[in-house]
């Protein structure tokens, strides 16, 4: 069921318009009367010239008639294309500059978790395709209310010169057309039904898409020969779309051949009439006017068919959009919390001045947490106890499926425990808004993200201008993670592009390069609270041990927890935490855990061989 009523919804894209520009509806205002008005003249054009011929009236006032009929027909025509083509502009802009921009905006504000969800980007996939057409969902809401309400006005114009006729014969003419109207909504109520397939299928088929066009997956594609099958999956959602446009045109073949029918049988009956009038001493300019005025009224009626059932299903689509922009105020999921009452929290925490996170480090508590994922049986974490404090280093291990990644979602505030609580500064985690949180939060991933822009933005998150002190700090930053040598040499310094999508001299980065990068971004923030997930999991043991003890003399002093499965970490931290099946199974420094002899020990001493094996290798180089 639509949370938004399509009345609600119209009212909403039409607000967007007004915000945007409010010359835009009387364009549309414009284009409608315009567009009715030409018509009218067109359809009674052929009568006119029949008129000034049965007048008599001489060459020369039949060619100055004809001059005057074409001249303003031509310059209706001229006025509505004006506004025809000015308002397929404007519409785009809304779209594009309004709605877009908003939808994006809210992509990164919705809870984490359910964005990564099923549903979350089903919704996702939904509302892109609610916003990338200029004539479908909502941008499409524009052009089909304009056919509408030419529809509609243009009916009512027909509809009262044919009444001068004979009303019976416009009274049957729209009961026809409403069996039509009936009909063809059938059709496309049948086709919104498959909406959840659609939004299945345009997932999976812009997955493989972007697969097929990704740089960085080029090379695995090449070397493992993906071509065939990532083919085989693109087609195979090809085809489950085919057959579901299959189903659906049926229905719409039912509803053109039920169309062709209900013309045949009204132009026969509505011809056989006027032609009876005609035999009946009907003026002939006034027979070729009811002609087509019957023609019209039928095409408005088919008009008002298409696009009245058009805009509903366009309207719903708007649905799909503000139900996914209203989506955090509407409820809480996976243990996440509605925008709107965390930013009541973070004002109470304001005036309570409670909610302060200063110092160089945090004192981060977990007790007794919980967390399980949506319809989940078991808990994914179960029952942490654990402290956190500046200056301390600790490291939390374990194989992989441990639930380490579901803590680091946790700490970095995308998801809130299932149970048990968390504190930063002794405040509990939920009166802390995200905001607030990451402004203090440096993390370091294993697959670190660098966007398409210079350096210096990738470091500072914005652009820079002509702020001197900007750039001072993203060269001090860049100088501490040891990549200051490379961008000083580069030509265009930090002003260099990383990549080449958008700039041909943009700059590739190797592995170590980006987690350098990575790091000195975590020095320009000066983070208190630095999490390390994983950043080495693709370095050699010499590369990893030089980087560990790079992140130990330059964010020593801060709180720290480094993740891994691999434990060359440990040896720099106070306390090991081992994790297992989402439990702390073992818990002490490197030097008691190997007494303890338990998990931790083998599998420190099966990692050690691999160390040591490598350095060998390294050594007879």
């Amino acid at each position: 069921m639509m949370k938004h009523s399509i009345i609600s919804n119209f009212r909403y894209v039409y607000g967007k318009a007004w915000q945007y520009s409010h010359k835009i509806l009387y364009a549309q205002a414009a284009e409608i009367a315009g567009e009715v008005l030409g018509t009218y003249l067109s359809a009674a054009l052929p009568a006119a010239v029949l008129y000034l011929l049965e007048r008599s009236v001489g060459i020369g006032g039949m060619l100055g008639g004809l001059c005057a009929v074409f001249a303003v027909v031509g310059s209706v025509q001229v006025f509505r294309t004006y506004f025809s083509e000015r308002n397929f502009l404007q519409y785009a802009d809304v779209r594009i500059e309004k709605m877009m921009t908003d939808v994006w905006r809210k992509s990164w504000e919705v809870p984490y978790a359910w964005r990564e969800s099923e549903e979350g980007q089903n919704a996702l996939a939904q509302t892109q395709r609610a916003m990338q057409g200029n004539f479908e969902g909502f941008e499409g809401v524009f052009p089909t209310t304009t056919k509408l309400l030419n529809g509609v006005l243009g009916l009512m114009v027909f509809a009262a010169s044919l009444t001068v006729f004979n009303p019976l014969l416009v009274a049957g003419i729209l009961g026809l057309s409403l069996v039509q109207v009936i009909v063809y909504r059938k059709a496309l109520n049948n086709k919104w039904k498959h909406k959840k397939q659609r939004s299945d299928i345009w997932r999976t088929q812009s997955y493989f898409q972007s697969l097929a066009l990704e740089r960085h997956a080029g090379k695995d594609i090449r070397l493992y020969r993906l071509q065939p099958w990532i083919s085989g999956r693109y087609d195979e959602a090809n085809k489950r779309e085919n057959n579901l446009i299959r189903k659906e045109q049926l229905m719409f073949l039912v509803s053109d051949y039920t169309g062709i029918f209900l013309e045949f049988f009204r132009d026969a009956v509505c011809y056989g009439y006027l032609l009876l009038q005609l035999a009946q001493g009907m003026d002939l300019a006034a027979f070729t006017l009811a002609i087509g005025m019957v023609r019209g009224i039928s095409t408005y009626m088919m008009q008002i068919a298409e696009n009245g059932v058009k805009l509903f299903s366009d309207l719903r689509y708007v649905g799909t959009i503000r139900e996914y922009m209203d989506r955090e105020e509407k409820e809480e999921e996976m243990g996440t919390e509605s925008g709107s009452e965390l930013q009541n929290r973070y004002r109470e925490a304001q005036i309570a001045k409670e909610s302060r996170l200063s110092g160089k480090g945090l004192v981060i508590e977990a007790k007794h947490l919980s967390f399980f994922y949506p319809n989940a049986e078991t808990p994914v974490l179960e029952d942490l106890s654990f402290r956190l404090e500046p200056g301390k280093k600790t490291a939390l291990v374990g194989v992989n499926g441990a639930g380490k990644s579901t803590l680091v979602r946790i700490l970095c505030g995308f998801y809130r425990p299932s149970s048990g609580t968390l504190t930063v500064n002794g405040i509990p985690v939920e009166k802390i808004d995200r905001r607030e949180l990451w402004e203090h939060l440096g993390v370091i991933f294993q697959q670190p993200f660098v966007y398409a822009g210079s350096i210096l933005e990738n470091i500072a998150g914005r652009s820079s201008g002509e702020d001197p002190e900007m750039r001072k700090r993203c060269r001090e930053a860049l100088e501490q993670a040891g990549l200051w040598e490379k961008i000083e040499r580069l030509p265009r310094g930090l002003d260099t592009n990383i990549g080449k999508e958008l700039e041909e001299d943009g700059v590739l980065l190797s592995g170590g390069e980006f987690q350098k990068l990575v790091l000195a971004k975590v020095l320009f923030r000066d983070a208190p609270f630095v999490l390390l997930d994983e950043p080495t999991a693709a370095m050699d043991a010499l590369a990893e041990q030089e980087t560990y003890e790079l992140y130990d003399r330059l964010l020593g002093d801060r709180t720290m927890l480094m993740i891994s499965h691999r434990l060359a970490s440990t040896k720099f931290c106070q306390e090991i935490l081992y994790l297992k099946d989402g439990r702390i199974a073992e818990r002490g420094t490197h030097e008691e855990l190997m007494r303890a002899g338990g998990e931790y020990a083998e599998m420190f001493r099966i990692q050690s061989q691999y160390y040591q094996d490598g350095q060998e290798e390294i050594s007879h180089e």
